[in-house]
């Protein structure tokens, strides 16, 4: 397995854990919010610069506001 291999899969797992569902998943209760594709960003550590798809999603607050989802482990 390859750097950007790992490193797309904690993105993955981090969005799936917030959402409470894996990706095909219907889950249980009401969404959290809803998958809307990939992104790619440019990563560069001491593996060197990567290219990474980045899910994204669309998440609803408790006051209805809809707004993009932002990943706890990628610096924005």
């Amino acid at each position: 397995m390859n750097v950007r291999a790992i490193i797309e899969a904690v993105f993955e797992e981090e969005l799936a854990s917030f959402l409470g569902r894996l990706r095909y998943d219907r889950g249980d209760g009401a969404a959290k919010g809803y998958r809307h594709g990939h992104h790619e960003q440019q990563l560069t550590g001491i593996f060197g610069t990567e290219i990474v798809r980045v899910p994204r999603a669309r998440i609803e607050d408790d006051a209805g506001k809809v707004m993009e989802w932002r990943l706890k482990t990628l610096p924005c």
